[in-house]
């Protein structure tokens, strides 16, 4: 996802398209407009290279589909602006929850973050750029981005009172958010947390949510 976004901010097609190409038929099982991608990719026990897990992850969903739909815009190419809107419904469909007292909000990954059913949900809060999520709310014009920006924003600021974010939390429908002791980070902020900063401070000065971040 990152390569992907990075080849756009070089302006080079050709390394674009083959990123994609390879994204489509090794972690989408050759069609990107039928499922998720793969989330992890590596050397197999047996020695061959493949997709060690099949579960999705939300934060490379939304760059991949910010990237194709920003790609779409600049190069003025349709095949990207469909694609990335076609992944970004799938996103809403797959990788979001209504959650109580919070609402329409990004879990990390359709599978595993759902720890009791109507009770408590792990998410993390490097997960959701809110220029991200403005972006894919401009190119799909569909409400819901601007749902998952006023969430995301509370699940930032709520989960890090002191200013300290955790790299994952816990929220909980009687109680809100809560440290997240349970996971292997033990509630600690260290390479997922980093880029909430890192998020929040490229953050355009005018969007609402600068001054609060």
């Amino acid at each position: 996802s990152y390569a992907l976004m990075l080849a756009l901010i070089a302006n080079d097609r050709q390394r674009f398209e083959r990123i994609l190409r390879w994204t489509e038929d090794n972690l989408c099982a050759g069609d990107l407009t039928a499922r998720l991608p793969a989330w992890l990719w590596g050397k197999g026990a047996d020695g061959t290279w493949g997709v060690l897990d099949s579960n999705a992850a939300s934060d490379a969903d939304l760059w991949i589909a910010y990237a194709l739909t920003q790609a779409g815009r600049l190069w003025n190419v349709r095949r990207y602006r469909a694609l990335g809107n076609v992944l970004a419904q799938r996103i809403v469909a797959e990788e979001t929850v209504d959650l109580p007292g919070l609402g329409s909000t990004l879990l990390p990954g359709p599978q595993g973050f759902v720890l009791e059913k109507g009770k408590r949900w792990r998410l993390n809060p490097s997960y959701v750029p809110i220029q991200l999520l403005r972006g894919l709310g401009s190119s799909t014009g569909q409400a819901i981005w601007e749902q998952l920006c006023r969430t995301s924003l509370r699940m930032i600021i709520e989960s890090s009172p002191l200013g300290f974010t955790p790299d994952w939390v816990l929220y909980e429908a009687n109680q809100g958010f809560v440290a997240d002791h349970e996971g292997e980070q033990q509630a600690l902020g260290a390479y997922n947390a980093i880029r909430v900063y890192l998020w929040a401070g490229s953050l355009s000065p005018q969007d609402p949510a600068s001054q609060p971040l």
